[in-house]
């Protein structure tokens, strides 16, 4: 939780924070400012990240639209389509905050892939589907970026699955080894 106060009190984000969401924000502000004398609430900080990459996805989902609205218009004017090039504004904050979450009520501070320890660094916050574009493997054994056909009809590079990049069911503590080095990647196996 070192970033989720200063996450939170951006004005724009705490405006939003209603009910259930603002009484976990106050929560885990007491947690914070009287950390001898409460107990921790693993609950309330849980529910204030949920909270937060809710509000996140939204904004995320945003960038798409606005996005797919100005490829159209491009392309009706005439002009060179930039298809596929979609790359979202992402905060990579918040998912750390779930592994870090994740890592220590969960996982038990081991990754999630091999099971080795975390011991004196952190690890990566996996995004089980990717968050930007999605590969797999070709029949030669290279990686290839895998298109899909948009609601237009248009073929296009996979955008990734953006509007995941939050949730909780999509991310998972990962060793660097795991996520970067001999791992998936930016593969995920998917059929047309």
């Amino acid at each position: 939780g070192g970033t989720l106060i200063p996450k939170v009190t951006k004005q724009s984000i705490l405006t939003t924070l209603k009910d259930d969401n603002l009484i976990a924000f106050n929560r885990v502000l007491l947690d914070k400012s009287y950390a001898s004398e409460l107990e921790m609430s693993p609950a309330a900080e849980w529910r204030l990240w949920v909270a937060l990459g809710d509000i996140a996805t939204l904004d995320v989902i945003d960038q798409w639209e606005t996005w797919k609205d100005n490829w159209r218009k491009q392309r009706a004017a005439g002009g060179v389509s930039k298809s596929g090039e979609f790359k979202a504004s992402l905060d990579d904050d918040i998912w750390k905050g779930f592994r870090d979450w994740l890592l220590e009520h969960v996982f038990h501070h081991k990754c999630a892939y091999c099971e080795t320890p975390f011991a004196g660094f952190i690890g990566d916050a996996e995004h089980f589907r990717p968050k930007g574009e999605v590969s797999m493997f070709a029949a030669d054994g290279s990686s290839k970026i895998v298109t899909v056909v948009d609601e237009d009809n248009n073929t296009i590079a996979h955008p990734g699955y953006f509007w995941l990049a939050y949730h909780w069911q999509n991310l998972l503590p990962s060793c660097h080894l795991c996520n970067r080095y001999g791992g998936k990647k930016t593969l995920f196996p998917v059929e047309k």
